[in-house]
């Protein structure tokens, strides 16, 4: 249907945009891991006026306070999630070989981390 009117490209960009941010949040070349980046910022309490990603509402690169970055060992409904999404992924660009295969090893190394 996206190819008929024109925006199957458009769809794949953003489904690559996607994947790519998840790649980006484990080491995806390694054989296996023992983190996932899950995390960024940090909500407030309700009715606080601290600054916390719950009370603004600017973009991330307007930001102008800390933001850390949660790490997670045993996040096994993250990981599974993410390998489902990168495996569903693969098949999107599975005219991209290279590409394909490293989204396949990426799900693999995530559902091998997530049992």
């Amino acid at each position: 249907k996206y190819e008929a009117i024109g925006e199957l490209d458009h769809v794949k960009e953003l489904i690559k945009w996607g994947v790519d941010y998840m790649l980006k949040t484990f080491n995806a070349s390694a054989p296996n891991i023992d983190r996932i980046w899950g995390q960024v910022g940090t909500g407030g309490q309700p009715g606080a006026t601290d600054k916390n990603d719950h009370y603004c509402w600017e973009r991330p690169e307007d930001m102008d306070y800390q933001r850390p970055a949660y790490s997670c060992g045993q996040c096994s409904d993250l990981a599974a999630e993410m390998a489902g999404a990168l495996a569903a992924a693969s098949i999107v660009f599975k005219d991209d070989r290279v590409y394909s295969q490293k989204l396949v090893h990426g799900g693999e190394v995530l559902f091998d981390f997530s049992r």
